[in-house]
């Protein structure tokens, strides 16, 4: 059963920044600096769901280490802020990346 985890995402100032770096745009995964970044296995994945090579990201901080982990492919992610909801998303895949 997929789970539903409820993200602040443009609440407070900071919130709607990280939302800027993170979900707002579509990133190129497939070649550059990313794609070194990610191993054969994470770009794999991505390219399965994302033949065209970008996607969204979503990047949590490392006080969210312990919650990202138990996400799984299907779970649904609903953004929030400023009393309201805005955006769905589902999540595709998970992976950390070094810090």
């Amino acid at each position: 059963m997929a789970q539903v985890v409820i993200q602040p995402s443009y609440g407070s100032t900071d919130a709607r920044k990280h939302w800027d770096r993170t979900l707002k745009a579509k990133i190129t995964f497939s070649d550059g600096e990313l794609q070194e970044a990610l191993t054969d296995e994470q770009l794999t994945a991505l390219m399965a769901m994302h033949p065209e090579g970008v996607a969204r990201f979503w990047g949590a901080t490392p006080n969210h280490d312990k919650r990202m982990s138990t996400l799984r492919p299907g779970d649904v992610i609903p953004s929030s802020g400023s009393r309201s909801s805005g955006v769905s998303a589902r999540l595709g895949t998970a992976s950390a990346m070094p810090r």
